[in-house]
């Protein structure tokens, strides 16, 4: 379990593995709007899945949350009782950053209120690390590979004043020595009302991991305390900068050289 943890920042990236992984949503986010202080917890309905529940917690109120999420988004609802309150919301998650739109036609107004948190246990600045990379045990490493790769997801909901859409882009670079870096990702939202960039996370060496190529699939090996594993992530294609990979699931991601 905790190599598949360690995995899940690359894995996530790609999306094209099968192997499991905690929901990406699941933990603890603080962070401040209006002056006043917001603790959102998160962690999946019945211990695993998609859908998950939680509470949001100000100065005053306490919300309780229900969402369905999906790769590095999330829609829910944030439903305060005593008020008799029910506000739709739409989530992008990248890196430790999270930005939440929450619908406030409860309000009388077609606006959204952006809030922005962030991950509590995950640094969005981590220091480079020396550690040397897990030893290819077989395979070779296709030149064409090598080099920094990056990919852009869109999304979008509504439209007029009840716009909000968003942009996330997630980059990695393979080494010709094997190693592998998770080389951070960012996020920019925007709405009828708000727009920003959320942050970003900074590379990052997956220490214990290295790649090989074979028959035009990308294999990772990944070594923890003496135990080593070869997992599968996909038959990939390169073509004009470009560079698809196609997981065993059918799931496709296209990447563009930096």
């Amino acid at each position: 379990m905790m190599m598949k943890t360690r995995l899940f920042s690359l894995l996530f990236l790609l999306n094209v593995s099968c192997v499991n992984a905690q929901n990406a949503f699941e933990g603890t986010y603080k962070g401040i709007y209006n002056g006043d202080n917001i603790t959102l917890t998160l962690a999946p309905q019945n211990g695993v899945g998609a859908k998950l529940a939680g509470k949001m917690i100000d100065s005053e109120q306490t919300y309780t949350i229900t969402a369905n999420a999906s790769s590095n988004t999330m829609q829910g609802t944030a439903v305060q009782t005593t008020l008799g309150l029910n506000l739709p919301f739409e989530a992008i998650l990248s890196g430790n950053q999270l930005s939440i739109a929450f619908d406030l036609t409860a309000f009388g107004t077609n606006q959204k209120m952006l809030v922005n948190l962030t991950k509590q246990g995950t640094s969005s600045a981590q220091a480079v690390s020396t550690a040397k990379p897990a030893p290819v045990a077989k395979g070779k490493r296709d030149p064409a590979i090598v080099g920094s790769w990056t990919k852009s997801e869109s999304y979008s909901s509504g439209s007029g004043d009840n716009y909000i859409g968003g942009t996330t882009q997630s980059s990695m670079t393979f080494n010709a020595d094997g190693s592998l870096v998770d080389g951070g990702s960012r996020a920019l939202v925007s709405g009828s009302y708000f727009g920003g960039d959320t942050g970003t996370s900074q590379a990052k060496p997956l220490e214990g991991v290295s790649w090989y190529s074979e028959n035009n699939n990308i294999y990772l090996v990944v070594t923890e305390k003496g135990t080593t594993q070869t997992l599968k992530l996909g038959r990939y294609f390169i073509e004009n900068g470009k560079m698809l990979i196609t997981g065993d699931n059918g799931k496709k991601e296209l990447f563009s050289r930096n």
